[in-house]
C-alpha cells in the first residue's frame, strides 16, 4: 500500500505579491504622476529608448538614489553586469548566520536554530517581489562608492540623451487630467491638505490669496473622493466649516476623521504573523476627538455639550495615562469656565451649574527641560517624538497659566501682580519653533495685557502694547503673520485706548481697517470683537451728541454679546426719553441701586471708595460721570457740589454737550429760589448758557446719571 505524501509546511510569512502585486505586472500605491499616466496608457510594452525618456521626464538631476537605482537594473537587465551571489547568507535568506568557529554539524546550531523560529522573517522563497528586491539590493550594497559615481555620471548622460528618435511624450493636458496638480496624487494631496490646516488657522488671508474659500472647500470633498487614504482633508473640512459657520458640520466631519483613524496598521509585526491581524485599534480618538469636538461646541455656545464631551476625554486620559491629553482636555474645561463662548470677560463661574474649582489641575509645574516631561518613554498618540511632547506640554502650561490669570481679571483683582505665573503664561520660548507655538503664546499674551491695561486705566500703555503687537508681527517661512482672534483684540483695544482719551476720528480710523482685516463672511471670529467695539465707541460718539436714535440702533450689534453691557446704555436711552422709573427698574436688576432708592449715604460711602481709583485709572467719561454723581449726592445731602460741578464742566468742555446740559441742570436746580443756594443772577446766567447749548444740540435732559 502506498503511503500518501508527505504535508509540506509552511511558514506563515506575508505575501508581498498579495499586498503590492507581481512585479514588472501590476503597480499600486504609486503617486499618479504625468509620466506614470502615459505609462499606464500605452497600448503596447516601451522599448528601452522610450523607458529613458519617461525616466529623463519623471526625476530631477537632485534625486541621485533613483538614477543609481536604476542604473543598476538597466545593468543587470541588458546583461552588462551579474548578480553577486557571494553575500552572506543573512542578508539574503534573512536567516542567522552559522558560527565559523564551530564546526557545521555542530548542535549548537541546530540549537541556535530552535531558539529563534519564532522570530518574525519578513521574507518568502515564493514572493517574487521579495526575490526581485532583495537581488537588485544585494547588488546595489556591494557597489563601492567609486562605481556609483561612475553609474551616477552614466546615468545622467543616458537619461539627457537627446537623439534623433526622441519623441516628446503627449502633454498631460491632451489627456483629460481628472484632478488639479496639487491633489492628483496622495502624496501631494496630503502636502496640500497640511499646509492650507495650517495657514487657514493662522492667517486666512493668506489662504484665500492663493485660493477662495469655495475652492479650497471643493478640492477638500475632491480629496476626500480620490484619496481616501489622506483622512487628513476631513480635519480640514472641519476648519473650513468652523469659518463658515457650521457648527453640526464641523463636529460631523470631526468624527469621520476620527473614525477613520481609529484604525491602524500593527506595528508588532511578530503579533501580526501570529494573530494574522495586520490593523489593530487606536485608542486616540477616544480622547482627543472629544477635545476637538467640545472646542467648537464651546466656539458656538453649547457649554452643557462641551463639559460633557470634556469629562468623557480626562477618564479616557486617565485610563490610557495620557497626561498631555489630560492637561489639554483641563485646559479646555477651564476655558469653558472662565471664558465660555463670550467675547467680554465676565465673572459667571457663579453662574455655572454644579462648577467645582479645579485649578490645581493646570497649575502645575512649567518644564524647565524636556526630562522634566513625566514618563520620557511613552509614546503617546499625539506626538512622535518626546521634543514635540516638550513643546506641546510647554504651551499647555502657558495657556493654563494664562486662565488663572483670566480668571483673577474676571473676579474683579483691579490690579495684577505679574509673577512667575504671569511670565509663564505670556511668554513661551521653544527653541527654533517650527509649530509657532512660542508665537501663538505670545500672541494671546499681549492682548491680555492690553486688555487688563485699560480695565486699569493705563491707556498709554495699552496703546503701545497693541501697536506692538498689531507691528510686531514677523513674517516667517511657513506663511505670513498671525492674523488670528488675539489680532482682533489688539485692534479693539488700541480703539478703546484711543477713545478712552477723548479721540473719537482715529478710534473709528482704527476699527474700519480693522473691518478690512477681519470681514464677517470669512473671519467671524475676530470680527465679533470689531463688532462689538464699534457698536460702544459709536454709542458713545452719538449719545454725547445727543443723537440717540442712531445711538438705540447700535445697541441691537451690542445685545447678543453682553447683557450688563446692553443694559447700562438701554437705561441711559430710556432716561434721556423721560421714562425714569423704567430705567431705574432696569439698573436694580444689575444691583446699582444705592442711589435709585434714595440711599444717599450709601452711595456716598461708594463714592468715596471708588474716587481715586476712577480718577487715576478711569477714562474721561467715567470721571465725568463720577462728578456729576458726586455733585448729584452732595446736593442731595446739603453739601456744597460747585467744587464737583466745576470739574466736570472743565473736563467735557465743548466735548459732551448732553453731559453739559446736564451739569447747567444741577447748577439751575443749586441757584434756584428753593434749592440749596437761592441766586437769581447766577439761574439767569445759567438758563441763558442752557439755551444756547439747546439751540445747537435740542434734547431733554431731566435724568438720574449713574
Amino acid at each position: 500500500m502506498q503511503k500518501p505524501p508527505r504535508p509540506v509546511f509552511r511558514r506563515a510569512y506575508p505575501n508581498l505579491d498579495s499586498l503590492f502585486g507581481h512585479v514588472y505586472s501590476n503597480l499600486t500605491g504609486e503617486p499618479v504622476f504625468e509620466w506614470l499616466y502615459l505609462f499606464m496608457s500605452t497600448e503596447r510594452e516601451l522599448t528601452w529608448d522610450e523607458y529613458r525618456m519617461l525616466t529623463r521626464d519623471a526625476f530631477e538631476d537632485y534625486r541621485e538614489i533613483n538614477k543609481n537605482f536604476y542604473a543598476v537594473i538597466e545593468q543587470i537587465g541588458s546583461g552588462q553586469a551579474d548578480i553577486n551571489f557571494g553575500i552572506e547568507d543573512e542578508f539574503y535568506t534573512n536567516k542567522y548566520s552559522k558560527d565559523p568557529k564551530l564546526h557545521p554539524n555542530d548542535p549548537y546550531h541546530e540549537a541556535v536554530e530552535l531558539a529563534t523560529r519564532d522570530d518574525l522573517h519578513f521574507s518568502s522563497a515564493f514572493s517574487h517581489i521579495y526575490r526581485w528586491v532583495k537581488r537588485i539590493l544585494a547588488q546595489y550594497s556591494k557597489t563601492s562608492n567609486a562605481d556609483l559615481f561612475k553609474l551616477n555620471e552614466t546615468m545622467r548622460e543616458w537619461i539627457h540623451t537627446n537623439g534623433e528618435d526622441y519623441v516628446s511624450p503627449y502633454p498631460i493636458e491632451n489627456m483629460g487630467t481628472p484632478l488639479p496638480y496639487v491633489i492628483d496624487c496622495s502624496m501631494r494631496a496630503r502636502k496640500w491638505v497640511n499646509e492650507f490646516t495650517f495657514i487657514i488657522q493662522k492667517n486666512l488671508w493668506d489662504a484665500t490669496g492663493k485660493l477662495e474659500l469655495d475652492d479650497i472647500f471643493n478640492y477638500t470633498k475632491l480629496v476626500q473622493k480620490h484619496h481616501p487614504d489622506v483622512i487628513e482633508a476631513f480635519l480640514l473640512e472641519a476648519v473650513l466649516q468652523v469659518q463658515m459657520k457650521d457648527g453640526p458640520s464641523a463636529i460631523k466631519a470631526l468624527k469621520s476623521y476620527f473614525e477613520l483613524s481609529s484604525f491602524e496598521l500593527n506595528s508588532n509585526m511578530l503579533h501580526a504573523m501570529k494573530t494574522h491581524r495586520l490593523g489593530v485599534p487606536n485608542f486616540a480618538p477616544l480622547m482627543y476627538s472629544p477635545i476637538l469636538q467640545a472646542r467648537i461646541c464651546r466656539l458656538f455656545g453649547d457649554l452643557p455639550a462641551a463639559r460633557m464631551l470634556l469629562d468623557e476625554s480626562l477618564q479616557q486620559a486617565q485610563i490610557r495615562n495620557d497626561e498631555i491629553c489630560h492637561q489639554m482636555a483641563n485646559v479646555e474645561m477651564h476655558a469653558c469656565s472662565v471664558i465660555g463662548s463670550d467675547i467680554f470677560l465676565e465673572n459667571n463661574a457663579q453662574r455655572i451649574i454644579e462648577y467645582v474649582d479645579k485649578d490645581r489641575r493646570v497649575l502645575r509645574k512649567a518644564l524647565r527641560h524636556i526630562d522634566d516631561l513625566h514618563g520620557q518613554h511613552r509614546t503617546g498618540p499625539c506626538c512622535l517624538e518626546s521634543e514635540d511632547d516638550f513643546e506641546v506640554v510647554a504651551e499647555l502650561d502657558s495657556y493654563g497659566k494664562m486662565l488663572m490669570i483670566l480668571k483673577k481679571i474676571a473676579a474683579g483683582h483691579f490690579k495684577l501682580r505679574y509673577h512667575r505665573d504671569a511670565e509663564i503664561g505670556f511668554n513661551s520660548q521653544l527653541g527654533s519653533d517650527p509649530e509657532e507655538r512660542g508665537q501663538r503664546v505670545t500672541t494671546y499674551g499681549l492682548s491680555i495685557i492690553c486688555s487688563n491695561a485699560i480695565r486699569n486705566g493705563m491707556y498709554d500703555q495699552a496703546t503701545s502694547v497693541a501697536e506692538s503687537l498689531l507691528d510686531g508681527e514677523l513674517e516667517t517661512e511657513r506663511c505670513y503673520s498671525h492674523n488670528t482672534e488675539p489680532v482682533a483684540v489688539a485692534y479693539a483695544n488700541l480703539a478703546y485706548s484711543h477713545a478712552a482719551r477723548g479721540d473719537y476720528d482715529e478710534s473709528i480710523d482704527v476699527i474700519w481697517e480693522a473691518v478690512e482685516v477681519f470681514p464677517d463672511e470669512e473671519m467671524w471670529q475676530g470680527f465679533r470683537h470689531i463688532q462689538a467695539c464699534l457698536a460702544i465707541i459709536l454709542y458713545e460718539k452719538y449719545f454725547m451728541g445727543t443723537d440717540y436714535y442712531w445711538a438705540k440702533n447700535l445697541l441691537k450689534d451690542l445685545a447678543p454679546f453682553s447683557e450688563f453691557e446692553y443694559k447700562i446704555r438701554k437705561s441711559l436711552l430710556i432716561c434721556v426719553q423721560g421714562r425714569c422709573n423704567e430705567a431705574i427698574n432696569m439698573l436694580l436688576d444689575l444691583k446699582a441701586d444705592d442711589m435709585c432708592e434714595g440711599k444717599y449715604q450709601q452711595a456716598q460711602k461708594v463714592l468715596d471708595q471708588c474716587t481715586n481709583d476712577v480718577l487715576y485709572h478711569g477714562t474721561y467719561i467715567e470721571k465725568a460721570c463720577l462728578h456729576v454723581t458726586a455733585a448729584r449726592t452732595a446736593r442731595m445731602l446739603g453739601k456744597d457740589p460747585r467744587q464737583f460741578l466745576r470739574l466736570a464742566r472743565e473736563l467735557v468742555h465743548y466735548n459732551w454737550p448732553a453731559m453739559e446740559k446736564m451739569i447747567l441742570s444741577e447748577l439751575a436746580l443749586l441757584y434756584d429760589p428753593k434749592g440749596l443756594m437761592p441766586n437769581a443772577n447766577r439761574l439767569s446766567q445759567v438758563c441763558e448758557q442752557f439755551g444756547k447749548i439747546t439751540a445747537l444740540v435740542p434734547g431733554k435732559c431731566v435724568w438720574l446719571l449713574m
